[in-house]
């Protein structure tokens, strides 16, 4: 596809996917749909409704260097700048994970256990781009979030997320080193983590764009991916109310080692799947 060629709608959609797909990338066709969308200014639907229109030469242009961007495996969401994630739209660039798709369970899920009228705190341990606490706090009017994160270049992120979803008065972000320090943080009525769980042997054998693009430090933990899913249900004791609820995502073949860690100063402890019926999501009530 050159610059200089007239082609319709229609027309680079095909060349758009042809290129994609020689490239390796998973969903060749709606990534093709989401940078042309993207780049035109049009909703998805609109594309096919409009397939003969002729584009211009400097959307042609913007389309081709996206799209090698997305050939060399940069993911799509470093490319517009943006994600969408359960409600909110989010900055996303590399210095924090970007939010996925099943993490959005997590907040359906505290949204049907809470429920709707919840107004308590919330705290959110690797908050990364802010995705949970601002998909949480934008559904809890009434609610309070914090944000930890070991890396100030995340927490950076996380904040500008919060100013643009307005909810910069009600959700705060701190650089803080759980390991070192979060006594200062007070206590909460709901702890939410989607900590880092994959194996070193996992990340390596991970797509090229998660492995070159997302934060090492967001997505491997020691002991087989165990050991920050272990200290969060540790430090938990120090950090919920009596009857406050801890919701964890964790990684696959981890739940069972999970809720045995959670007996003793959990109640309530159950395990949810995610859509493929992997036990994603464990909680427990404290106290």
């Amino acid at each position: 596809m050159k610059n200089e060629e007239i082609l319709t709608i229609q027309e680079i959609l095909k060349k758009s996917s042809a290129f994609l797909t020689k490239k390796g990338v998973e969903n060749p066709k709606l990534d093709s749909e989401l940078i042309i969308s993207e780049t035109l200014e049009k909703k998805r639907m609109e594309l096919f409704l409009n397939y003969r229109d002729i584009v211009q030469k400097e959307h042609i242009k913007l389309i081709r260097e996206r799209l090698i961007k997305r050939g060399r495996r940069i993911p799509l969401q470093h490319i517009l700048g943006k994600v969408s994630f359960a409600g909110v739209s989010l900055r996303c660039d590399p210095r924090a994970l970007i939010p996925r798709q099943e993490t959005e369970l997590l907040v359906d899920q505290s949204i049907k256990v809470l429920g709707k009228n919840f107004s308590g705190r919330i705290l959110d341990m690797g908050t990364g781009s802010g995705a949970i606490i601002l998909s949480l706090c934008s559904t809890f009017k009434e609610a309070k979030g914090v944000g930890i994160d070991s890396s100030k270049e995340a927490v950076d992120l996380a904040v500008l997320n919060g100013k643009l979803n307005n909810c910069e008065d009600r959700v705060t972000f701190h650089n803080i080193d759980w390991y070192k320090n979060f006594h200062s943080i007070g206590t909460f009525d709901f702890l939410v983590s989607n900590p880092p769980y994959l194996s070193l042997q996992e990340w390596e054998n991970t797509s090229p764009e998660v492995k070159h693009h997302d934060p090492r430090c967001a997505l491997v933990s020691e002991e087989e991916g165990m050991a920050e899913i272990m200290h969060i249900i540790k430090v938990s004791k120090n950090l919920l109310h009596i009857g406050g609820y801890l919701a964890l995502e964790i990684g696959m073949g981890q739940a069972e080692k999970t809720l045995r860690a959670l007996e003793g100063n959990f109640k309530d402890i159950v395990s949810f799947c995610d859509l493929n019926g992997v036990r994603r999501f464990v909680w427990g009530r404290f106290g």
